[in-house]
């Protein structure tokens, strides 16, 4: 498993693409993590809980 963070903007464009996730996703989850300093998957309330424990099976929790 590897982590989000780190990811460029195009990266988690692919990410997103890959899960199946709705394209505005990947804004959504540089803004937690790069704006807002989360340290959990779990922490992105805005994204669904489908969307969540899809990128739980691939990623790890921790997002650093």
């Amino acid at each position: 498993m590897e982590t989000l963070f780190g990811k460029t903007l195009t990266q988690l464009k692919e990410v997103v693409s890959t899960l199946g996730l709705k394209p505005f996703v990947d804004k959504q989850i540089a803004s937690w993590l790069y704006q807002k300093g989360i340290t959990s998957i779990d922490e992105m309330t805005n994204l669904t809980l489908e969307s969540r424990q899809k990128l739980q099976e691939y990623y790890w929790q921790c997002c650093f």
